[in-house]
């Protein structure tokens, strides 16, 4: 039993991994253009096959915006619209 334990955590990967270049443009373009959800990102880019969770995605948000880019603000946009009366 322990040994198969050892070698299952030897294989697994670590939970702190990063996206590539290519999948972060991917996500900075569809929170701009299409003004979707992280999770909505998520699930899309899984159909595609492309496995990227909602946090790593406010990750995203949060490292933009702490490099004084505007990427932020356009997600709070999304994520709490002001209604108009």
């Amino acid at each position: 039993m322990s040994q198969s334990n050892s070698i299952y955590h030897k294989r697994r990967k670590s939970g702190n991994r990063t996206i590539n270049k290519e999948t972060k443009s991917r996500v900075i373009d569809l929170l701009v253009t299409e003004q979707w959800s992280p999770k909505q990102i998520s699930g899309t880019l899984a159909l595609e096959g492309i496995y990227v969770s909602h946090e790593t995605i406010y990750k995203v948000i949060r490292k933009n915006k702490s490099q004084g880019d505007e990427l932020y603000k356009i997600s709070l946009a999304i994520l709490f619209p002001i209604e108009s009366a």
